[in-house]
């Protein structure tokens, strides 16, 4: 498949993410995941963090924690968001080392308040809070 093949399908992938059954939410956190980490477009990335999130699917944890070291900060802000949405405890971890190590204020923002939503520094059970970005 061409890279922009790639692109398009993991856009499609990660847009139609939301209204996939449960039974076929652990095939597409699997895909979704992959795509996460390894695609080279920023926006694919994006788009797949973001689905990842709203799937609900805990199994994403472990892509979504390394996709907080992304290139990219709006990943890495999505990303982190995405880990307070899934309210797994085992994100508190690489949010808090992610906190040591950012530099850009939008992560660090996304990061707190995904903090927050797990109950770590800076609140317990914040609101969960829309983001809109224009790509």
């Amino acid at each position: 498949m061409k890279a922009v093949g790639k692109a398009v399908f993991g856009l499609f992938l990660a847009a139609s993410a939301a209204s996939v059954p449960t039974a076929l939410a652990a095939d597409r956190t699997e895909e979704l995941s992959h795509i996460l980490l390894n695609d080279g477009s920023y926006k694919v990335r994006l788009s797949a963090a973001l689905a990842l999130g709203k799937l609900g699917d805990r199994n994403a944890v472990p892509a979504l924690a390394r996709a907080v070291r992304d290139e990219n900060n709006t990943v890495r802000a999505m990303a982190a968001q995405s880990l307070g949405r899934l309210g797994a405890p085992e994100a508190m971890d690489p949010l808090k080392e992610t906190l040591k190590i950012e530099r850009d204020s939008f992560v660090r923002t996304q990061t707190e308040k995904a903090l927050a939503s797990l109950g770590g520094p800076g609140g317990g059970g914040a609101k969960k809070a829309r983001i809109y970005l224009s790509i």
